[in-house]
């Protein structure tokens, strides 16, 4: 069966307009990018994350795709604390609650094995009393981040009306970072 949408096209004029207003609003200050951790991304990248663009990160299993991800989320608002945005991520691969461990695992500079306590084999935590004060005063400070996370795979559809209800309702008047880690478990189309 074949489809009989057309794909919208527009006059050079546009788009003219659209790269003027953008390359006036960057050297005003008005439109900046978002800053990471990384000055080499941030050279290649524009200065950071540019609102309307989509970065893909790839790599081979285990070589550090969610880690960064978790990394970056946590980042730009520690770097960009005076800009208007959100993060709704989508983790497939690991729950919220834990990416929220490997963050206080990075701030801390403490293994998760170490914050979950597993390296002993007897009942009592390995963890001391001063180290849990720090790691509840981390995770007062990171929840505070407008950061949302949905943790149960969906179709394309479904990630697609999330995002646009997430806009609708949280993101209104704000820029929007979506993350969406781990593809591969999106499920396919329901019939």
């Amino acid at each position: 069966m074949t489809s009989s949408k057309v794909l919208q096209y527009r006059h050079i004029k546009d788009p003219s307009r659209e790269i003027l207003r953008y390359i006036d609003d960057r050297r005003k200050g008005i439109s900046r990018s978002l800053k990471t951790r990384w000055k080499k991304f941030n050279r290649q990248c524009m200065g950071g994350i540019e609102p309307n663009v989509i970065y893909t990160f790839a790599g081979i299993s285990g070589s550090g795709k969610s880690a960064f991800a978790n990394s970056l989320e946590t980042d730009l608002f520690d770097l960009n604390k005076k800009d208007n945005f959100v993060v709704l991520s989508f983790n497939f691969e690991m729950l919220s609650s834990k990416q929220i461990g490997r963050k206080l695992s990075y701030r801390l500079k403490k293994t998760t094995r170490e914050l979950y306590s597993s390296e002993s084999n007897d009942t009592r935590a390995t963890l001391s009393d001063e180290d849990y004060e720090k790691i509840v005063q981390h995770t007062e400070e990171i929840k505070q981040y407008p950061i949302y996370y949905v943790d149960s795979p969906g179709t394309v559809d479904e990630i697609r009306n999330t995002i646009n209800k997430f806009h609708e309702e949280i993101a209104k008047d704000k820029w929007l970072i979506v993350i969406l880690d781990h593809t591969l478990l999106t499920r396919g189309r329901e019939t």
